[in-house]
């Protein structure tokens, strides 16, 4: 999947493109597990390109599903959250191509880049896309030349001693030896025959602490340094140096990385929710209050994206509501129905509707605390206006 976002003038845009599954995906035949959304930064030209699992791919646990697209531009008044589709028919696709047209949002758009093919058709290429693919397939190249032998490796360790043979028959008694003596061993025959090293297997003693000879110990009961061995990571199957994960510190994790356990994140990507445990009933008021349940903390110096789903029952006070942050906080937020406002205790109403959804951007100052929701009737009325559990709220940090 790529694509590139603009604005009319031809500047690029920033922020980033979310891709939603379901929570979870199984591959079964793999053993693999895939949940989360994936979140694609744009690029300095408003470009991004990411790989994507095809939503009807075989052996696939659900099946029948697409992905939610959430476009996350700075700068953009109202950003676009719609379902596209996958198929593996189409394995290079631009998001240009399958994005809706919204005339709500004039002020920027997204641009479809060329393909490779279509590349290749601008340069003069006659055929289809298998023909072009196949055209990409070059012969075998010529064998190449056998390389030299490698150096002889060092002489392996002597094994154990085996087990001892049964006793042999006893030999004929010799003209002029005594009975029962050996007169010839290993191909020596003397009246007294003396071996040397090499006759039996042995290493001399002249060979001890020399190369390919035997290790000698100090007197401390430690190899020399001459006599240490010295192994590559490779050769001992360890980590080279740079190659292992970091616990602390700044680094750069290339590839795909599988967590059995949660995945917590507490600077910019972090991801916070809290949804409403029970129902919230007031009645007679009109006045604002923070809800007992939406809130979450924020930290000092942090941008947030804000999202919250909020559904109630109206007996015909209708519904208000608005926000309270840490004191030097700003917050612009709009509602689904088209409704704006550029302050954190601006209230926004509603007479007739049961549900609406707040997003918005907060900028929290040098003051850390809590983002809070507070809601009240539009207008006073002893018939209930209930605030029903199941109502969510939730923060990205993006700065």
């Amino acid at each position: 999947m790529t694509g590139r976002f603009l604005f009319p003038d031809g500047r690029p845009l920033s922020g980033q493109v979310v891709f939603r599954a379901p929570a979870l995906i199984t591959f079964g035949a793999y053993d693999v597990i895939l949940g989360g959304p994936v979140k694609v930064p744009l690029d300095a030209t408003g470009a991004f390109e990411v790989e994507l699992p095809a939503t009807d791919a075989p052996g696939m646990n659900p099946s029948g599903w697409s992905y939610s697209v959430a476009e996350q531009l700075a700068g953009v008044s109202m950003n676009r959250v719609y379902q596209v589709l996958l198929p593996t028919n189409a394995p290079e696709v631009d998001l240009a191509d399958l994005a809706p047209t919204d005339p709500s949002t004039p002020n920027y758009v997204a641009v479809r880049g060329d393909s490779a093919y279509e590349v290749a058709v601008k340069a003069g290429f006659v055929g289809t896309v298998t023909q072009w693919l196949a055209s990409l397939v070059g012969p075998a190249g010529a064998a190449g030349a056998r390389g030299a032998t490698g150096a002889t490796g060092a002489p392996g360790a002597t094994g154990a001693t085996g087990a001892t043979g049964p006793q042999g028959p006893k030999g004929d008694q010799g003209a002029a030896g005594a009975p029962g003596v050996v007169q010839s061993v290993n191909g020596i025959s003397a009246a007294a025959v003396v071996l040397a090293a090499a006759d039996v297997g042995a290493v001399a003693t002249t060979a001890l602490g020399a190369a390919s000879g035997v290790a000698t110990l100090g007197t401390d009961g430690i190899l020399t340094s001459a006599q240490r061995p010295t192994y590559t990571a490779a050769q001992v199957g360890a980590i080279a140096t740079g190659t292992a994960v970091l616990l602390t510190g700044a680094q750069t994790v290339a590839g795909n990385k599988t967590f059995s356990g949660n995945v917590i994140v507490q600077g910019v990507g972090q991801t916070q929710a809290v949804t409403k445990s029970a129902d919230t009933s007031r009645t007679s008021t009109a006045a604002v209050a923070a809800d007992t349940h939406l809130t979450l903390p924020v930290v000092a110096s942090a941008t947030y994206i804000v999202e919250a789903v909020l559904v109630w029952t109206n007996g015909g006070g209708g519904f208000r509501a608005s926000w309270t942050a840490p004191s030097g906080a700003t917050m612009v937020w709009t509602d689904n129905d088209g409704g704006g406002a550029s302050a954190l205790g601006t209230d926004l109403t509603f007479s007739v509707t049961t549900g609406t959804t707040f997003q918005g951007a907060l900028i929290v100052g040098t003051t850390a605390g809590s983002l809070t929701l507070r809601w009240a009737q539009n207008s006073s009325n002893t018939a209930a206006t209930v605030l029903l559990a199941g109502c969510y709220l939730k923060l990205e940090r993006v700065a």
